[in-house]
């Protein structure tokens, strides 16, 4: 029941035309990804999952929150370790016994971290809750065709201020919100970051459809410099493939995930 009543309120949220503006982030958090590869390009093997996880975090954090964080030039944030920590602590306990328990989890090391984490989480979360309720109050009659910056430009919209925007938003405690921003920002970036990562992996064991992705973008966009729309990736119609097969071959949520939590 308590799904099921957040999700007649937030479906209203991912509505094409706003999923539309947040292809403008991963476009601009996406030419700062590229810039960094670019520096490693032709040299020495190196790891690039982190890379792409910061990436991912980058783009969900401003899509989520509206945070213009910069995470892929600076990740050294206590909110962007927490991020971190708490997605290391619950892998940790996927893999233990002893760490799984509810009973035992919190007598532990690992345990106390955890608690640790999640303060420094919410706290920063309801800070951000609280700044933009109160920015969006000051508006009246809010809707997205009103909401403009500095200089008349209209703003584009994140996931957060979408859900205070909701017709039924007062059903949401400010923890409710929380609860939905912090579903969208861990569950977006880490399992992105695994399907870009593995993505990667596969293209640079088959040159041969390596070659026709790259092919294919070329033909679509013409121009590699050109930001991407969301008509431009309707026409992807081979990387579609490509991406689906790599999912089916690496999904981003493992086997035994979803039998340890009931997924």
């Amino acid at each position: 029941s308590h799904w099921h009543k957040h999700r007649k309120i937030i479906t209203p949220t991912f509505h094409f035309n706003i999923l539309e503006k947040f292809v403008e982030v991963f476009n601009e958090k996406g030419k700062v990804l590229i810039k960094r590869l670019k520096e490693k390009a032709n040299q020495e093997t190196f790891d690039v999952y982190p890379y792409i996880n910061i990436y991912a975090f980058d783009a969900i954090i401003e899509t989520a929150m509206g945070l213009k964080w910069n995470a892929q030039e600076d990740a050294e944030s206590d909110y962007v370790r927490a991020i971190y920590q708490i997605t290391n602590i619950v892998h940790k306990r996927s893999f233990s016994v002893l760490h799984r328990s509810p009973i035992t989890f919190p007598l532990t090391s690992l345990g106390k971290q955890q608690k640790e984490v999640l303060r420094v989480l919410h706290e920063y979360c309801d800070k951000v809750i609280q700044q933009r309720k109160e920015e969006l109050s000051k508006i009246p009659a809010v809707s997205q065709e009103s909401i403009s910056d500095d200089i008349g430009r209209k703003r584009r919209l994140a996931f957060l201020d979408l859900l205070c925007m909701q017709r039924d938003s007062s059903e949401l405690s400010d923890q409710d919100i929380r609860e939905e921003v912090n579903t969208f920002l861990f569950a977006g970036h880490d399992t992105t970051s695994s399907g870009m990562a593995f993505s990667l992996y596969y293209l640079a064991n088959y040159p041969d459809v390596q070659q026709k992705v790259y092919e294919e973008i070329m033909e679509v966009l013409e121009d590699p410099d050109k930001d991407l729309t969301l008509q431009d990736l309707n026409k992807f119609k081979y990387l579609d493939q490509v991406v689906k097969e790599i999912l089916r071959l690496a999904p981003p949520v493992p086997f035994y995930w979803k039998q340890t939590f009931r997924i």
